[in-house]
């Protein structure tokens, strides 16, 4: 409704894109940004393991410590 509103009162030359950039800056929803340096370092990264554990395949692998080497 409030975008509606502020459509009706701005009377913008687009009003599609007013109305998308109007619901994007008035999201609830927004999700929350990242951590600072966690941008571009791929999934997982950052994540380290445990000294003397080997993160070997992904996710659902095993992790194997130095002991069972």
């Amino acid at each position: 409704m409030q975008a509606l509103a502020a459509l009706a009162r701005n009377k913008p030359e687009k009003p599609l894109k007013f109305l998308a950039d109007f619901l994007i800056e008035h999201n609830p929803n927004k999700p929350t940004p990242p951590p600072p340096g966690g941008a571009g370092q791929g999934a997982g990264a950052g994540v380290r393991a445990p000294v003397g554990v080997a993160i070997v395949g992904d996710s659902k692998s095993k992790v194997i410590t130095k002991d069972e080497k």
